[in-house]
């Protein structure tokens, strides 16, 4: 590919993503306002904007973004499976009823 070709086509998708970026800007100042900033480098607590969340008048958005997270959560993960089962580095403490039974009872 023509280096003049691929800097076109940057310049052009760079240009298309600015619209995306204010939008995307909007998006976290409404719904997720206690959030880090997107597109702008924070390096210092002085730098971040705490006023932020005073332009949401009203919290039916950020809600709606903490209840579409607990259920995309809850449908990826279910509380019913065993998502872990503790061992001893030591397999004869594996082989041990005493040793296993006192494992389960902490899992």
């Amino acid at each position: 590919m023509d280096n003049t070709l691929l800097i076109q086509n940057y310049s052009r998708l760079k240009t298309e993503r600015t619209t995306l970026d204010s939008t995307l800007e909007a998006i976290r100042r409404f719904f997720v306002p206690h959030r880090g900033e997107f597109f702008r480098d924070v390096t210092t607590e002085s730098e971040v904007d705490w006023r932020d969340a005073r332009r949401v008048f009203d919290n039916t958005g950020i809600s709606s973004a903490d209840r579409l997270a607990a259920n995309v959560q809850s449908a990826l993960t279910s509380p019913s499976l065993k998502w872990f089962k503790w061992r001893f580095r030591d397999n004869n403490l594996n082989l041990n009823h005493n040793a296993k039974t006192w494992l389960e009872a902490c899992e």
